[in-house]
């Protein structure tokens, strides 16, 4: 059994996450049908919806959630805040996935926009949950998504960073994964 198991945010490597294992749900000829089990799994962003969807009903488990796309919006609410994220924040060019496995990347973005993540969150216990949002992301996991969760009684941890994985969001997830958190069972 895996340890921490990750699922990148959208149309980016897992070795961007550091020494992670994970689930190369954006590469061409990727087989993603044997997910192997772990203690922790851990999403970023759109890569939430493909964990959830595959590793959701798993009893053991437990999850981070990583700027979660909360509360589910609309296709077009969803691309214009694409927009404004790659124009904002952006992903370093080191950090995607290759031109050629874009078109995969889309198949899969088609796929994941339409799972209901609050739905599977739902059938989860909310103590195997826990939800990092990085305090500056105004793109996707806002204040408003803040407000969202909380308010349905979900434990929602704070980082010192944007919309993409960085080193506070790294810290966080290890500090939970390794017990060092006061609040992690």
């Amino acid at each position: 059994m895996k340890k921490v198991l990750i699922f990148p945010g959208a149309g980016q490597y897992v070795r961007n996450y550091g020494s992670y294992d994970g689930v190369e749900i954006w590469l061409a000829g990727e087989d993603t049908a044997q997910i192997p089990v772990a203690e922790w799994y851990v999403g970023h962003s759109l890569g939430i919806s493909f964990m959830l969807a595959h590793c959701g009903n798993r009893p053991d488990a437990k999850f981070i959630l990583i700027n979660p796309l909360l509360p589910q919006r609309n296709v077009f609410r969803l691309l214009w805040r694409w927009i404004r994220f790659f124009i904002g924040e952006g992903i370093q060019k080191q950090k995607r996935v290759a031109f050629r496995h874009w078109p995969r990347v889309a198949r899969v973005i088609g796929r994941l926009i339409r799972v209901d993540v609050w739905e599977a969150i739902h059938n989860i216990p909310k103590e195997k949950i826990t939800i990092i949002r990085g305090t500056r992301d105004s793109y996707f996991c806002d204040a408003e998504s803040d407000v969202f969760l909380r308010s349905a009684g979900m434990r929602v941890l704070n980082a010192d960073a944007g919309h993409d994985w960085n080193e506070a969001i790294a810290r966080t997830v290890t500090r939970i994964t390794e017990g060092r958190d006061e609040n992690v069972s």
